[in-house]
């Protein structure tokens, strides 16, 4: 046998530019390409064709869309699809949709038309349903207020989904639905914040129940409850199309937290595969992180429930709607209502020297069947109560911890000791009513908070209290929280050490330690939370600007627009905790506003001019993360500017990059392999958007792609979806085509491309490429020369368009229709001209 010098290949260095073919010392340079194109390269070195892509299904109204990931788990995902204003989700690739049922709500508007009953809602709680409006107020500790309707379901609807629309305007509310009354064997017992939800429930019985609660003593309210309508399942969003782009997302289970540039944060919730749900995200005790504000006195108008906030001077603007307050009131009133068994008043914190400091009373006030004990702690506001003194009808109870305590201790062994009180009943001591109940203690006082739901005037705003104010008396001692209307929201989020965090503009907020919603640093005393509470900082240095994203790798970095900043606690493996937390520039080189992209311990995120793509690795010299540029020898391939970003990780790792010209830019990337390849992905149309998430076998990840074309002169958008490339390598099943449909049954001489009426096709069938097809205004396409297939393949294919000169120069050349406005690869006298 002859002795041969077989050539060694390796395809998976990708494109580079033209001006980078001088590098002769860059090793990799001898096997790059000029042009890569379609092909699809491998970490192994192998490169075939990439796959097509299959038709998903279209896009609401045509519209621009963003797709987002709900990933439970690898056997449990679901396809978020964002059009301005709306969101519909996909499951298994199949749009979630409600059928007909003859099962009704009745006044499903809540006119007030007596169809709702609040049989069961306690004393002084009350429940109203009129304008529009179900009102659910528990004004006593430990009260309900209930709204409950009992539905007629017909034999036929035995059986069948429903869905069951509930529109909450101030939550949250707590659901149940059972066969009868008090059972939840339907909807189990949840809770729903402000927003829109829809949960679907299978009835098997002539009547089902249902019942909305509340036991908070501050107004809850619902401007709607019916059951779906038959169609696509669509919730509406804050996003409108300008919105999408800054949209950024972590998830936490079934919730999905959500923040866009200017816009409130929300959440996405699932309570089962076709139960959703769209809720405002809000805190209910912070942050606050602008410090006490003087020079204007507020007053709280109530201490629970809902009243108003005076100031004594104008300072309200419209726009403080939404925003908490902090106040600090001198006293220790703490007025409340009781109404249950185990409802205890808030306790009050003695202190001081002798009788002047220490002794005071509860008034006690209303009707009501029970006794009252006042019990009294050494040990905290949370426990080791003890019993001090009872009362069984209105009139006061005096506290004498200064006098004597429980009639036998001298004051001298009381004096400086804090003391922790409260009245309420125990279990076994309450019957029936409700009383209001107040202390007169006048030393110390409390942190209260309060949400402003409306705007009254400059002086004065409707509220509703969060936590109990201590007194009703005017104070300078007060904050405004960072996040508002007036003050703006957080641009981006993601989860680290335990916490949810935000940043946005020069600040970054991280969550209580496990509590996602809870941004306190101290308690109502006044007292810090150590290490469980809030992180509240600054970035310090650097220009006010956004931040658009934060990513969890080994330390918290922060995306700016004009550095990247690393969130850092005192050594690299310690938590972050609000006196163990500072910010430190690790790049200066600035981040576009497009989301980054995590891979294992390391980032990968577009510079801010938006064509350039930067590695962030850790660098243990430097004791910090450092960029790399990873299109240092490929400047071209984000010369148009890149429009979004997803990164696949099956069966090898790839970043993908929409460009704004309809291409997609793909980085296959190996850093074991020294493997950063580029090459480019396109259609006959525009890619515009792309989304990565597990598939359920495993085997690949599932690419998705909202895909711009021109159908018979009208623009469509699609969500396609890159096949396997297991079926793109000739057999009877062979994805090669683009927008294409899959068919597998009995032999059928058609095949049906709804989508793409009156268009020409390729068509792959039982394992040969069986020519060109023309579908129909229906969009059905018959099979070349009426042979019948049980495998059929078809889609749109692409062509190489020539042009032969016949030796004379041209400066032009003929385009089909069909491939009019898409960016091209131009060849001319065997050399590559222009892109």
């Amino acid at each position: 046998m002859a002795r041969t010098n077989a050539a060694l290949l390796a395809m998976n260095r990708g494109e580079v530019s033209k001006i980078a073919l001088a590098r002769v010392d860059v090793e990799r340079m001898r096997l790059s390409a000029e042009c890569q194109l379609n092909w699809l390269p491998t970490v192994v070195g192998s490169m075939s064709l990439r796959p097509g892509l299959q038709m998903v299904g279209e896009v609401r109204a045509d519209s621009p869309a963003l797709l987002l990931p709900f990933v439970y788990s690898k056997f449990d995902t679901a396809l978020l699809e964002l059009t301005p204003n709306v969101m519909r989700m996909r499951v298994n690739d199949v749009l979630i949709s409600r059928v007909s049922v003859g099962t009704l709500v009745s006044d499903p508007g809540m006119v007030g038309t007596g169809a709702w009953t609040s049989a069961n809602t306690t004393a002084g709680a009350s429940v109203t349903v009129s304008a529009g409006l179900m009102r659910l107020t528990a004004g006593p500790i430990g009260s309900v207020a209930q709204a409950q309707q009992v539905m007629a379901v017909a034999p036929a609807d035995y059986g069948v989904v429903h869905g069951l629309r509930l529109s909450v305007l101030n939550g949250p509310v707590t659901l149940r639905l059972g066969s009868s009354a008090g059972l939840a064997d339907l909807i189990e017992q949840t809770v729903l914040d402000t927003g829109t939800h829809s949960l679907a429930f299978t009835p098997t019985t002539p009547t089902v129940t249902l019942q909305i609660e509340s036991t908070d003593a501050r107004e809850k309210s619902l401007s709607g409850c019916s059951i779906e309508s038959a169609g696509t399942l669509e919730l509406p969003t804050p996003w409108a199309e300008a919105d999408l782009d800054s949209v950024r997302i972590d998830q936490s289970g079934d919730i999905i937290f959500v923040t866009a540039y200017g816009i409130q944060q929300y959440k996405i919730e699932r309570r089962g595969t076709t139960s959703w749900s769209i809720v405002t995200y809000r805190s209910n005790n912070g942050p606050f992180g602008s410090g006490l504000v003087g020079g204007v006195n507020l007053t709280p108008g109530a201490y629970t429930g809902n009243g108003l906030l005076n100031s004594d001077r104008p300072y309200f603007a419209p726009d403080i709607v939404g925003a908490l307050f902090l106040l600090f009131t001198a006293g220790q009133t703490n007025q409340v209502q009781l109404g249950a068994a185990n409802a205890f008043s808030a306790p009050v914190r003695v202190t001081g020297v002798g009788t002047k400091a220490r002794d005071y009373s509860w008034t006690v006030g209303g009707t009501f069947v029970g006794t009252l004990t006042l019990q009294r702690s050494f040990d905290g506001p949370d426990s080791g109560f003890t019993d001090v003194a009872t009362i069984s009808g209105a009139g006061t109870v005096t506290s004498a911890t200064g006098s004597l305590a429980s009639g036998t201790q001298p004051s001298p062994l009381l004096d400086n000791v804090i003391a922790w009180e409260r009245i309420g009943f125990k279990a076994g001591s309450y019957t029936s009513g409700s009383c209001t109940v107040s202390s007169n203690y006048p030393g110390g006082g409390g942190w209260g908070i309060c949400r402003v739901l409306s705007w009254v005037s400059p002086t004065q705003v409707a509220m509703e209290v969060l936590e109990a104010f201590s007194s009703l008396s005017a104070t300078k001692t007060w904050a405004v929280n960072d996040w508002s209307p007036l003050s703006g929201w957080p641009s981006s989020l993601g989860f680290h050490d335990g916490r949810l965090h935000f940043a946005g503009g020069d600040k970054y907020w991280g969550s209580q330690s496990d509590n996602y919603t809870g941004f306190a640093q101290q308690d109502s005393q006044g007292d810090a939370l150590g290490d469980t509470g809030a992180i509240i900082e600054t970035f310090g240095a650097g220009a006010v600007d956004s931040v658009n994203w934060l990513l969890s790798l080994t330390r918290l970095l922060a995306g700016r627009d004009q550095q990247v900043s690393s969130i850092r606690a005192s050594s690299l493996e310690e938590v972050l905790t609000p006196t163990n937390v500072s910010a430190k520039d690790c790049s200066t080189h600035g981040s576009a506003r497009l989301p980054a992209l995590k891979i294992d311990k390391e980032g990968i995120f577009v510079e801010q001019d938006g064509r350039r793509v930067y590695l962030l690795a850790f660098d243990a010299q430097k004791g910090d993360y450092s960029p790399h540029d990873l299109t240092r020898l490929n400047l071209d391939i984000g010369k148009v500017g890149f429009s979004g970003s997803a990164v696949a990780r099956q069966p090898d790792t790839v970043c993908i990059f929409p460009r704004r010209d309809g291409q997609v830019a793909n980085l296959l990337y190996e850093p074991e392999d020294d493997v950063a390849c580029w090459y480019r992905m396109q259609t006959m149309g525009w890619i515009e958007r792309a989304c990565a998430m597990p598939s359920a076998a495993g085997i690949e990840t599932s690419q998705y792609f909202v895909v711009r074309r021109i159908v018979n002169g009208v623009t469509r958008r699609f969500i396609e979806k890159l096949a396997p490339r297991d079926n793109c390598v000739g057999g009877s099943l062979n994805q090669l085509a683009d927008s294409h449909v899959v068919y597998q049954g009995a032999p059928a001489s058609s095949i049906s491309l709804p989508h793409l009426p009156n268009t020409t096709v390729v068509i792959w069938a039982d394992g040969a490429d069986r020519g060109t097809g023309v579908t129909d205004g229906a969009g059905l396409c018959p099979m070349p020369g009426g042979a019948t297939y049980s495998t059929i393949v078809a889609g749109l294919g692409g062509d190489i368009v020539t042009f032969d000169g016949a030796g004379t120069p041209a400066t032009s050349m003929p385009v089909p229709a069909a491939y009019e406005g898409l960016t091209a690869e131009v060849f001319t006298d065997r050399r590559r001209w222009a892109r």
